[in-house]
């Protein structure tokens, strides 16, 4: 039997046969980032809400690399805790947060 390797369409980016590949790892651009980070940061009750105006800078910071700002191995994603992951995703993008009084976390870049 013959086997086939399915290349991606020009436009579309999706294979012929038109079955996804799973990714071996998984890859964040920097708004998604922020997103993961927010997400976390509420679902743990850390704080209340992201200071949007932070969330752009941390965006715009993390943008103008043109690679994917942080990639991991979905094994290792799965095996996190969600505060591993809020944990890992800071360290990697070299971010910290500050709560307010009123609730909202301020991004900022780590210091170095």
């Amino acid at each position: 039997m013959r086997k086939t390797i399915d290349h991606l369409e020009p436009t579309g980016g999706v294979p012929r046969n038109g079955v996804e590949r799973a990714k071996l790892g998984i890859s964040f651009q920097a708004p998604h980032v922020i997103a993961a980070i927010t997400f976390h940061l509420l679902d743990a009750r850390i704080a209340t809400g992201v200071c949007p105006e932070s969330a752009r800078r941390t965006v715009a910071r993390l943008s103008r690399a043109a690679a994917p700002v942080v990639e991991i191995s979905r094994s290792f994603w799965g095996e996190m805790s969600n505060h591993e992951r809020l944990a890992w995703l800071l360290t990697s993008t070299e971010t910290t947060y500050d709560v307010g009084r009123d609730g909202l976390a301020v991004l900022s870049a780590r210091p170095k």
